[in-house]
């Protein structure tokens, strides 16, 4: 809307030289900034291009009339989140609508009065303390504006006045964001009840925060904030939006106040812009807490201090569904990419009930309502439950996690400011199956009950396809804002019965080697995300859905791959079959007898024990009698098993592979056909053999197929052998004919899809 403009030019820095063998090593360039502008009704047309263009400085005419539209802004106090009629309002909701959240504010804050900001030293660590301090002094200065009560204004008096105390290494620590917006809170709701000297106080520690963070995310800062050009990475969000919601907060207080905030606003449109309009969040379900929570807190300051609404954006729009298609019937997460099971991430992110009721107030939405429900009961258990407070890079060898001990302390303040209940709690009542298309995430589901199944199967460039499609304009960005995604090309988890049997990899497990994909020769997959690796199909019908990964560029060149598809299909709710079609080129066949394939699926040692009978793999839970997982390799008919277990030093078990593996891949191309069901009753899939299609049998009268070569041309008389009479056959992969998703084939009669 503003000044953000020039501030965001003067980001642009010069390109490190690339090498993507060496994992492309990217600095960001911003010179193609198309839709920037929309949403900032101050600035021209002229200017818009002037940025897209790559222009470094905007005419002084330009900053002048913005400045003078942003000092006629009539700042008052309270501001941030609520003024002061709607605080009149909160008061009488909190004896009323909201005494639930109320009552649970008053009762948190009176139960950790004795708590005291815990000792921030400056250096690696600070971001725990850092955004619990602010979180706690958020809830107890709320507390106070509901209740009146002396003893919470002295509570969150003390709070502030020690948080203004802290040692200059913090500053640059990206939790210095959730810090300085929870002291900026303190001071615009407690402006008036302060006494001079106390507001000038936590003002100028507020000041100095911001001003010195400001600076330090500048190209031209001598000791730059790390995060400063990690645009799409959660750790960029936290300090752009706690920065930029206490700016809010100085508006009227300090000069430079409206330069800060207008900052903020232009790195989130900034950042929006690379992530496309699915509300796919390319981290995980569980990191998407710990980005979104600093964006609704400075788009609800900027609307409040403002009038401007910022949440009218296709991806805040479109992400309550990201999180709702992830969601697991016992009330945990898919948690692909650096995520974990309990859909939370650190400090900040550790409880995600008041995310779901904002998206839900915002756009009317009951499902959110309802998810908000449901991670509701999840918050307020008791832990330990899975919600971590710090993750590092040694998780991924190390079992031992250390919970977060005060997850609620997230919601108190925001459930009572953004719990809708006009907005109705409607259970899901979309599409089983959902595919995001930037992230090139497919989500399949049984149903929303349960006993519902749900498998997710993911094919994108690391980020997404929107990043992609900029590298290829020309643009440029830091490996670090996709340093949590995961190289997951083709693969697939899945969870039935309540059990996690085939299991995302886990934190900082990003190699392809955890993944559930398939390796030529031992190589990991590539990490370049500008790769052209996506979903090439899907199909949502009543009894099926369907899903083709193309990841053939993810394979070095030097391995000679030509082509590798992996076709997914969830049919009739109770069957997943998967279908890989591997082919080598010239390159790759000429290393002969040398040349291996793997095929490769994880699951979780300490809930399953995986045994194996010939082509059948059985994955039986070691906690109860609860209802297995069967694969059957239909495809190939020769092969051996290989089982590794990945380990702590100390022996604890934490992830066992599975693999198919051919050590003799001789010839040009490897197939590979499975078959999983999760029922205790499911009928043994058999094989049919067929010149030119790959054909399993389900049952007495159902049939899927998938062709040996996609040019195969379809014609019904090649379909009439015994053991297809009175079946119907579900034939995927074969377009020689006609540019059709797929063929329903019966006695001789076949429709295409």
């Amino acid at each position: 809307m503003w000044l953000f403009l020039l501030l965001l030019v003067t980001c642009i820095h010069s390109t490190y030289p690339m090498d993507l063998l060496n994992r492309l090593e990217f600095i960001k360039k911003i010179s193609a900034l198309s839709g920037l502008a929309m949403g900032t009704p101050f600035l021209t047309v002229t200017d818009a291009e002037d940025l897209r263009n790559g222009q470094a400085n905007l005419p002084q005419r330009t900053l002048d009339s913005i400045q003078d539209k942003l000092s006629n802004i009539q700042k008052s106090h309270p501001s941030l989140h609520f003024d002061s009629k709607r605080l009149t309002q909160l008061r009488a909701q909190a004896k009323g609508t909201h005494v639930r959240y109320a009552q649970n504010l008053f009762q948190w804050v009176d139960k950790n009065k004795s708590w005291s900001p815990s000792r921030v030293t400056g250096g690696s660590g600070d971001e725990v303390p850092l955004e619990e301090a602010g979180a706690f002094l958020t809830n107890a200065s709320l507390a106070f504006c509901l209740s009146r009560k002396e003893q919470h204004f002295e509570i969150a008096r003390n709070w502030a006045l020690a948080m203004c105390e802290y040692p200059s290494g913090a500053i640059r620590n990206y939790g210095m964001g959730i810090y300085v917006a929870g002291l900026a809170r303190a001071f615009d709701w407690l402006y008036h009840d302060f006494s001079a000297e106390d507001r000038d106080t936590v003002k100028t520690a507020v000041a100095d925060i911001v001003t010195q963070m400001y600076h330090n995310a500048q190209p031209e800062a001598e000791n730059r904030s790390w995060w400063s050009n990690r645009y799409i990475h959660h750790d960029f969000w936290i300090p752009v939006g706690g920065c930029g919601e206490a700016a809010l907060a100085l508006t009227g207080e300090i000069k430079e106040a409206d330069k800060y905030a207008a900052y903020a606003k232009a790195n989130f449109d900034l950042a929006l812009t690379w992530i496309g309009n699915d509300g796919a969040w390319h981290e995980g379900a569980a990191d998407w807490c710990y980005a979104l929570a600093p964006l609704l807190w400075f788009y609800g300051a900027w609307k409040t201090v403002t009038g401007e609404d910022l949440h009218n954006k296709p991806w805040v729009r479109n992400t309550a569904n990201y999180r709702l298609y992830h969601w697991l019937p016992n009330n945990h997460y898919v948690n692909l990419n650096d995520s974990f099971r309990s859909g939370r991430y650190s400090t900040s992110g550790s409880a995600s009930c008041h995310l779901l009721r904002r998206l839900a107030s915002i756009y009317r939405d009951g499902h959110a309502q309802w998810l908000a429900d449901n991670d509701e009961e999840f918050d307020f258990k008791p832990s330990p439950k899975g919600v971590y407070e710090a993750p590092y890079e040694d998780l991924s060898y190390k079992p031992g996690y250390n919970e977060y001990p005060h997850p609620k302390s997230q919601t108190m303040a925001w459930n009572m400011l953004w719990y809708d209940p006009s907005v109705e709690s409607i259970p899901p009542q979309m599409p089983k199956t959902c595919h995001f298309e930037n992230m090139g995430t497919v989500m399949m589901r049984t149903g929303w009950g349960e006993d519902a199944a749900v498998v997710s199967f993911a094919c994108a460039p690391l980020a997404g396809h929107v990043v992609k499609e900029r590298i290829d304009e020309g643009e440029q960005i830091h490996w670090g804002n996709f340093a949590h995604d995961h190289a997951d090309y083709n693969s697939f988890t899945l969870f039935a019965n309540g059990q996690y049997f085939i299991i995302p990899a886990g934190y900082a497990r990003r190699a392809s080697h955890f993944q559930n994909t398939v390796d030529v020769n031992g190589a990991d997959f590539e990490t370049d995300p500008s790769l052209n690796i996506h979903i090439e199909e899907f199909i949502n019908e009543n009894n099926f859905s369907y899903a083709v990964g193309d990841a053939t560029e993810a394979f070095f060149p030097q391995l000679g791959v030509k082509r590798y598809k992996r076709h997914i299909l969830l049919f009739e709710n109770k069957w997943l079959l998967i279908f890989d079609d591997l082919q080598l080129n010239e390159r790759g066949s000429q290393n002969k007898v040398w040349n291996r394939f793997n095929w490769t699926v994880h699951s979780d040692p300490t809930t399953h024990e995986c045994v194996i009978n010939k082509n059948r793999v059985k994955w039986e839970s070691l906690k109860g009698n609860k209802p297995p997982l069967w694969m059957y390799v239909i495809e190939p008919r020769e092969f051996g098993w290989e089982r590794e277990m990945l380990q702590s030093k100390k022996g604890e078990h934490m992830m066992e592979a599975l693999r198919l593996s051919k050590p003799e891949f001789y010839g040009n191309e490897k197939k590979v056909l499975s078959v999983w069901s999760w029922e205790n009753q499911a009928e043994v899939p058999q094989k049919m053999d067929h010149p030119e299609c790959n054909i399993v049998l389900l049952g007495d009268k159902k049939a899927v197929g998938f062709a040996k070569s996609p040019s195969l041309s379809v014609r019904p008389s090649n379909f009439l052998q015994n053991g297809l009479e009175g079946r119907e056959l579900l034939l995927f992969g074969a377009s020689g004919n006609k540019e059709r998703s797929f063929f329903r084939i019966k006695d001789g009669e076949f429709s295409v899809g």
